[in-house]
């Protein structure tokens, strides 16, 4: 099932305006480790995100961080961190079809769709409300390189997407071997 790019409350999106918080979560990712370097319009885009995440986080339960820092180093950072392996980097780069397996609340995902954006990415995830918002962040980012499926990776194996996919992300799912099978 392919999750449609409309926000969760099927409206406008509530609660604050990237704008508003937008500063103070820019620099706290231009100090985050790992961040250096990533250019301004991708770190711009990231603190939209970031401020998209917090927003519905308050009230759906997307990820247990909750605070700038915490979002900054523990999500971006770390989706980040594969780009400065030369070789994963240039996979990466070339890649025109990447899957996210599990992708929870859109991390490495929407990062990578972000950097990459030649890529077409496609979210795997097996929470409804989280496939509902990394269509909605993706809408709200102005990116066309996403789109999210209401699906678990097994029952993804069993389809025609089998093997399709350049390159294949994770974090935290499951065994390798079972990965592997959809990448």
């Amino acid at each position: 099932e392919i999750v449609p790019r409309v926000p969760l409350d099927g409206g406008a999106m509530t609660g604050q305006s990237p704008t508003s918080l937008r500063p103070d979560l820019l620099a706290t990712l231009e100090r985050a480790p790992g961040l250096q370097g990533l250019g301004d319009s991708l770190l711009e885009n990231f603190a939209v995100l970031m401020d998209v995440l917090m927003e519905f986080n308050m009230q759906h339960n997307l990820t247990a961080y909750r605070s700038p820092d915490e979002i900054a180093v523990h999500h971006f950072a770390d989706s980040m961190a594969p780009v400065a392996s030369p070789e994963i980097g240039a996979c990466l780069g070339s890649a025109r079809r990447g899957v996210d397996i599990g992708s929870g609340a859109g991390f490495p995902l929407l990062p990578l769709a972000l950097r990459f954006s030649d890529c077409q990415w496609t979210a795997v995830e097996a929470v409804a409300k989280k496939c509902r918002f990394i269509a909605a962040a993706a809408t709200r980012l102005g990116i066309s390189n996403v789109r999210a499926l209401h699906v678990r990776a097994e029952d993804l194996a069993r389809t025609d997407e089998r093997e399709s996919f350049a390159i294949a992300t994770a974090r935290a799912v499951g065994p390798s071997a079972s990965l592997c099978e959809v990448g």
